[in-house]
């Protein structure tokens, strides 16, 4: 999922800058892209090297620290795995969801019609049930999700 690829990309980019913020100056350009790139800055990666290190020691004399990214836990782990291995069913879906609120609007409709609209309403599914279709047939009602 994009938290997880989001959260392995930051883990990879927060031990980058760490190492570099060790050694410290002088740094090039990427160096300090990098290094802003951990402190979340937007727009880091049209920076020129002057606007970059402005920027970083405008983030130095302010003593911020890196926003937080989230941690993956083996809680979303667990998460991931039960939704990307679960089967989702029609009614899972928003098809499946548009279908149970119409039918739900077709019952309060029903409640609302007078005796000859109920009236035209039977012989229009009369003729409905003489018309050759599938009504119980859910294409894909079931369709398993496997992970990339």
């Amino acid at each position: 999922t994009k938290k997880k690829e989001k959260f392995m990309q930051m883990q990879s980019v927060e031990t980058d800058a760490n190492e570099l913020l060790e050694r410290g100056p002088p740094y090039k350009l990427p160096e300090l892209k990098a290094i802003l790139k951990y402190h979340q800055v937007k727009g880091c990666s049209s920076f020129n090297k002057a606007a970059a290190e402005a920027k970083l020691q405008e983030i130095v004399g302010r003593g911020t620290h890196a926003p937080d990214y989230g941690d993956w836990t083996d809680a979303d782990e667990q998460k991931l795995l039960t939704l990307t291995t679960k089967p989702i069913t029609l009614g899972d879906t928003s098809l499946g969801r548009l279908r149970t609120v119409k039918r739900m609007e077709l019952h309060a409709a029903i409640n609302h019609m007078s005796k000859e609209e109920r009236e035209d309403l039977r012989n229009k599914m009369n003729a409905a049930d003489d018309m050759d279709v599938d009504v119980d047939v859910e294409p894909a009602s079931i369709v398993p999700i496997l992970p990339n």
